[in-house]
């Protein structure tokens, strides 16, 4: 399965990738999906349940950020927890 995803701007992009792309890494290898960045539009692939996981802490991770909060270590792996507990 694939899912496209589409940000308002790049920076949104920037601050969920994490330096180094260190968050969106972990969520790929915590999740087992591939995740792909071209310009404001990010593209998740791999088996479908994870793909929504996947999803589902992108926009866990983008409210965060529209709420003000920065992006850390804990707040990510809390995100992915908590998608994964339901």
């Amino acid at each position: 399965m694939e899912k496209i995803i589409e940000f308002d701007n790049i920076d949104k992009i920037i601050s969920v990738f994490g330096e180094y792309d260190k968050n969106i890494n972990l969520i790929a290898k915590e999740l087992g999906v591939s995740i792909i960045s071209r310009g404001e539009t990010v593209k998740i692939s791999g088996d479908e349940a994870k793909v929504t996981m996947a999803v589902q802490v992108v926009a866990n991770l983008m409210r965060l950020l529209d709420s003000g909060d920065s992006l850390n270590d804990q707040n990510v792996a809390y995100a992915i927890e908590s998608v994964r507990d339901g």
